[in-house]
């Protein structure tokens, strides 16, 4: 956003996998990355260029696993929580509004 003089901070991308973080600061193929080079090659180009950080996160902090992944009940509930998500049964957009024939009466 330099063009536009707006202040900004290089992006960061967690990931849990180490390999990923690995060949993103020091690219060197190996066969089992050939079928996204392209895209390697573009993001190893950011990260060298200091655009882009790519740092390692453990499973453990991945927040987002909740909306993507399997998870134990312990962790799930975890998760839940840090996202602040309730239980819908104890929220209600009615509360304190009750019917009369047809129209709304609060």
């Amino acid at each position: 956003m330099i063009e536009l003089r707006i202040p900004s901070s290089t992006p960061t991308i967690h990931f849990d996998n180490l390999g990923v973080v690995r060949i993103a600061a020091n690219l060197v193929l190996h066969s089992r990355s050939k079928h996204f080079e392209l895209d390697l090659h573009f993001i190893c180009d950011r990260v060298q260029h200091k655009q882009l950080l790519v740092v390692h996160l453990p499973s453990q902090f991945q927040i987002v696993d909740v909306l993507t992944k399997p998870l134990s009940g312990t962790m799930f509930q975890k998760f839940k929580n840090k996202l602040q998500v309730v239980d819908n049964s104890l929220v209600s957009l009615w509360e304190g509004v009750r019917y009369n024939i047809g129209s709304v009466v609060t």
